[in-house]
Order: C-alpha cells, then structure tokens, then sequence
C-alpha cells in the first residue's frame, strides 16, 4: 500500500512540474498573457493589439493621491497599470468621480478589451 500512495505522489509531482514549465514556456506565445503584459498593450494608436474586437465598458479605480484624483490624461499610467494582464486599456471615457464605496479611491469610466481567451470545451 504504501509503494502505490509512494508512486502516486511521485506521478503527481512529475506531473505538477511538466504543467509548470508548460506554462512557463507558452505564456509570452499568447497575446497578452505573459508577464509584464499588464498595461503594456495599448499602442500609441489608443487600439489593442491582440483583442477580441469587443470592447466593454469598465469602471476603472485607482487609489486616490493626496493632492486629488488627476485628470483622464495624467490618470492612463495608472489606469493600465490597475488593470489584469488580459486586459488591454482603449479609452478612459470620463474624468473622475469618487467611488461611492470606498472614498479612497478614484474612478473613471473606461473601455477595455480582453487580450486573452479560453478555448471552448472539446466537442463529443
């Protein structure tokens, strides 16, 4: 009994370190999903490259400075960089306003588009 509890968490661990160096190897392949990505995929342009084309409306909150809330233009730094790595900043649509439920904060409304995808479930 204990020579398979024994292989089995040695199957498991061989298995957990091929998914991990997979992943590894593959994130900077996908558009959008490596590391550092973050904010980095808005071209000058103001377009996402490697988009899914469908653009959402998103209220975007960034901690609020002790001299106020910035403008839209000053705000873009730190609206990408608030933003996952699978998202990718188009627009900041508004100037700010202050979340109603954390004053801390200031908000803006915003376009984003997703940069990364989920393959759809095999089919049977």
């Amino acid at each position: 009994m204990d020579s398979v509890v024994s292989f089995r968490r040695s199957l498991a661990q061989r298995i957990a370190v091929a998914l991990a160096v997979t992943v590894v190897l593959a994130a900077p392949l996908l558009p959008g999903c490596g590391a550092g990505t973050s904010g980095s995929t808005e071209p000058s342009g103001g377009t996402c490259a490697g988009g899914t084309g469908n653009p959402e409306p998103f209220l975007a909150c960034i901690h609020r400075p002790l001299d106020g809330c910035p403008t839209r233009e000053l705000a873009r730094p730190s609206i990408r960089a608030s933003l996952d790595s699978c998202s990718c900043l188009v627009s900041v649509q508004s100037d700010w306003k202050i979340d109603p439920k954390r004053a801390a904060f200031c908000c803006y409304d915003t376009i984003v588009d997703s940069t990364c995808f989920t393959a759809p479930p095999p089919s049977r």
